[in-house]
C-alpha cells in the first residue's frame, strides 16, 4: 500500500497539561528562537496534505499558526486518543498521523516511513529508546474503537495500541546526531536540547 502525502492529515498533540514544565505552556515554549509547536510543524508540513492542532482551552493563541485547533470532545484530559478521535472527527483524512508538540526533531521522512507500512491499519514509531505510541499513523478504520474505549475510560495508549494489530517502524541515528524522539518533558530537556542544536 503506497500513501500519498495529500492523503494524509496530521494532528499535533497539544492538549496535555505540561505539568512536568511547570507554568510553560510546552506548545510555546522556545528553543533557540523558535517555539516547539512551531517547529514540529515546519517538520510535519511537507510531509502531508494538511496539519492539525489538537488543543483544549483557548484556541486563539494559536491563531498565528492559521491551522485549524481541534478541541478534544470529551472532558477531564482522556489523553492522547481522544486528541486523535477529535481529529478524525474534524477531517475527512482516511489516514491521521499523530505527533506530540514536545518533538522538536522529528524525522523529516516520518510520513514516508510509517506509509510503508500502512496495510497494517496502525503504525507506531520507535527509536533506540523503545516505541512512541503518540507518533503513529491511523486509519479511519480505528475511529470506532477509539470512540467506544474512550466512553469506558482512558487508558495508556501504548497498551491500547499493543492490544491490537499494528506495525512497528524502528528509526535510528549515528553517533553524534540528535535522537529524532528527543521529547522536552521538564525545563532541563530545553536546555538539553538547545546544546544538541548546530551551532
Amino acid at each position: 500500500m503506497t500513501l500519498s502525502p495529500s492523503s494524509l492529515a496530521a494532528v499535533i498533540l497539544a492538549g496535555g497539561l505540561s505539568r512536568r514544565m511547570g507554568r510553560i505552556d510546552k506548545a510555546f515554549a522556545t528553543l533557540a528562537g523558535q517555539t516547539l509547536l512551531q517547529r514540529v510543524v515546519n517538520r510535519l508540513l511537507p510531509q502531508v496534505g494538511k496539519v492539525m492542532i489538537n488543543t483544549n482551552g483557548d484556541a486563539a493563541r494559536f491563531s498565528a499558526f492559521a491551522l485549524p485547533v481541534v478541541p478534544d470532545l470529551r472532558s477531564h484530559h482522556p489523553g492522547p486518543l481522544a486528541g486523535i478521535e477529535a481529529a478524525f472527527l474534524a477531517s475527512d483524512a482516511d489516514w491521521l498521523l499523530s505527533v506530540a508538540v514536545d518533538l522538536p526533531f522529528l524525522p523529516l521522512d516520518l510520513a514516508e516511513k510509517l506509509s510503508a507500512s500502512a496495510e497494517a491499519g496502525l503504525v507506531m514509531a520507535a527509536g533506540p529508546s523503545g516505541p512512541h505510541p503518540v507518533v503513529a499513523l491511523w486509519s479511519r478504520h480505528l475511529l470506532p474503537a477509539i470512540s467506544s474505549t474512550l466512553d469506558q475510560g482512558s487508558p495508556r495508549l501504548l497498551n491500547w495500541i499493543k492490544a491490537r494489530k499494528h506495525a512497528v517502524v524502528s528509526f535510528s541515528f549515528l553517533a553524534g546526531e540528535i535522537d529524532p524522539f528527543f521529547n522536552i518533558n521538564h525545563p532541563h530537556d530545553l536546555d538539553a536540547a538547545q546544546y544538541l542544536l548546530p551551532s
